[in-house]
């Protein structure tokens, strides 16, 4: 274990996450066998990297980065897919993560994070929103 993290139902003093475990959040969380498949979807927040793991693991590779500041992955030559929250800070960090790792990056989700959006709509609607966003990427690009 590297460190705890929980959710606040509701934001607290604008944060939506506290760390149990003081100066903690990096390294980036890594789903399990991690390397095995086609891409790479790097997503803002190591939970909301577990929902999407959980939604689009058997055909990506998921890795969480801690918040829009957090330690990004090393670039690999796989297809990369960049999913952040569509607030201003989500928006700045796209570019810059985009500018580091290329690949493509994903409009963010309707109805919120990942997290947020699995529990309202399901695990299913969640694989569904980001495989179209993905598909899209590759249409986009002229894959």
């Amino acid at each position: 274990m590297v460190a705890v993290k929980v959710r606040h139902r509701e934001p607290k003093e604008g944060q939506r996450y506290r760390y149990l475990t003081r100066g903690s959040g990096t390294p980036p969380w890594y789903g399990p066998g991690y390397g095995k498949r086609a891409g790479v979807l790097v997503v803002e927040g190591e939970l909301n990297a577990v929902a999407l793991y959980l939604a689009v693991g058997d055909l990506l590779d998921v890795v969480g980065v801690a918040g829009v500041n957090g330690t990004l992955p090393k670039p690999d030559g796989r297809p990369t897919f960049l999913l952040l929250d569509g607030d201003e800070a989500g928006r700045r960090a796209g570019e810059r993560w985009q500018a580091e790792l290329g690949g493509y990056l994903l409009a963010p989700l309707e109805g919120g994070d990942a997290c947020e959006v699995a529990s309202e709509k399901g695990r299913e609607a969640l694989r569904k929103e980001v495989l179209a966003r993905v598909a899209e990427a590759f249409l986009e690009a002229g894959v």
